[in-house]
């Protein structure tokens, strides 16, 4: 049994980054046992990272806040994929995203050890400027901090030129070059 967690970090509903997760699952639909996640950042209730550390004193990487991170915790835990959907923002991902890359903190051992180790990772992002090669530096850093908690980045997809909420929708190489990597995907599993 696979199972993907999906956290979008759009604000917008049915916008691009929606639309391209929709496109990656798609590919994955002849995977019959899969379960998936699909967790809306901008409708869950949590704070970014307090810094308390009280995840260091168990090996099962709770968060002590009680917020709905703890769905979000709950789903990486059972992971086989997961996919995490930004469009850029002044530069950088979103808020809701950053703020959930702090609360990736928990899954740190005592050692700083990372406890989410070799999970595999789409990251999907949308931007409004045509050079798809204009965040490299913001994407690069992402992957970077990602990585620090065992994440396997197995592919990046960026849509530019997404100025409009309805951007991907009209691309058809795009949705099939992710219906691509998600039949890739479920292969593999």
């Amino acid at each position: 049994m696979m199972h993907v967690t999906c956290i979008l970090g759009s604000p917008v509903r049915e916008g691009n980054t929606d639309t391209m997760v929709r496109a990656l699952l798609a590919g994955m639909k002849e995977k019959a046992d899969k379960t998936m996640d699909w967790l809306v950042l901008n409708d869950l209730v949590f704070r970014g990272c307090q810094a308390c550390n009280e995840c260091k004193e168990t090996s099962v990487s709770p968060c002590v806040e009680e917020d709905d991170m703890q769905v979000v915790h709950e789903s990486l835990r059972k992971a086989d994929l997961l996919v995490v959907a930004s469009p850029l923002y002044m530069d950088g991902v979103t808020a809701s995203v950053k703020a959930f890359i702090d609360r990736l903190n928990a899954f740190f051992g005592a050692d700083w050890s990372p406890r989410l180790p070799g999970l595999k990772t789409v990251l999907l992002y949308s931007q409004g400027l045509e050079d798809q090669d204009a965040y490299e530096e913001v994407f690069r850093l992402t992957e970077q901090v990602y990585g620090k908690f065992g994440l396997q980045i197995v592919s990046r997809v960026v849509l530019e030129n997404a100025g409009e909420h309805d951007a991907a929708a009209k691309r058809v190489a795009l949705l099939e070059k992710l219906e691509a990597l998600g039949r890739e995907l479920a292969r593999e599993s």
